[in-house]
């Protein structure tokens, strides 16, 4: 089980430039979503990328998924070098993504999700009515 505050303590109490998105976020804001880990988009910088590394390490990231054994390095340059991360953490399921674009899930067709960039607005129709944000306001 994914303890969400403790994640999110983690990255802020490291100085990690980051972003909630996704589920929790969702939850956050007040919906009844179920989600079972923490979504969140970090800025790429290589100070950014140390502290995340740095914040991160004593909880033992591991790929989600992989097969036990299978050669991983949690290091600066294993995430300088890739984009987004889906992590079993000691405190849980974190799904790090390093691209500067949200995905909003819809009711309607949840499998689709509508991307926004920057530059964009995002509008959160159904979970939020009315709700509408600009993108860039994520990343900065």
């Amino acid at each position: 089980m994914t303890d969400f505050k403790t994640v999110v303590r983690t990255l802020a109490d490291g100085g990690v430039e980051f972003i909630v998105v996704g589920g929790f976020a969702a939850v956050v804001h007040g919906s009844a979503r179920v989600t079972f880990d923490v979504d969140v988009v970090y800025r790429r910088s290589t100070e950014n990328i140390a502290r995340l590394v740095l914040a991160l390490t004593p909880y033992h990231p591991y790929l989600r998924g992989a097969p036990p054994g299978l050669p991983f390095r949690w290091d600066a340059a294993t995430v300088q070098h890739g984009l987004n991360f889906t992590l079993k953490t000691d405190i849980g399921d974190v799904d790090l993504l390093g691209e500067d674009v949200v995905r909003v899930h819809r009711a309607a067709d949840p499998l689709v999700p509508t991307p926004y960039r920057r530059g964009q607005m995002a509008e959160a129709k159904g979970a939020v009515p009315g709700w509408r944000f600009p993108v860039d306001e994520l990343f900065e």
